[in-house]
């Protein structure tokens, strides 16, 4: 925003200028009274949102006026098996066992 106010004053575009001769140009526009600050009054908003004047404020989306949604039922997951429905899972469980106790490494082909 300095940079804006100085765009007018500086002969180069302020972008190449160094921060801290930004800084000091601004001062010097201050003190030599070309450069005038105003403030302006602002309006207090409490905390939920409305003006902290008191008066009633109006709310966009107002919790009253809510509809409430059935919610849709969550879809069906299917749990796919993980093994072919043929599997004798009991001699897999064995080679295994077998494979494990003998201190051999299993991979299936």
């Amino acid at each position: 925003m300095l940079r804006d106010l100085l765009g007018s004053q500086l002969p180069l575009p302020p972008s190449r200028v160094a921060e801290d001769t930004v800084v000091e140009q601004v001062a010097e526009l201050l003190t030599s009274g070309r450069l005038h600050v105003h403030a302006q009054k602002m309006e207090a908003y409490a905390a939920g949102g409305g003006a902290a004047s008191g008066k009633e404020s109006t709310v966009a989306f107002p919790i009253s006026e809510h509809q409430r949604r059935n919610p849709e039922p969550a879809p069906q997951s299917v749990d796919l098996p993980s093994f072919p429905a043929r599997a004798n899972l009991s001699a897999q469980a064995a080679t295994l066992v077998a494979a494990a106790a003998a201190g051999i490494p299993f991979v299936p082909v």
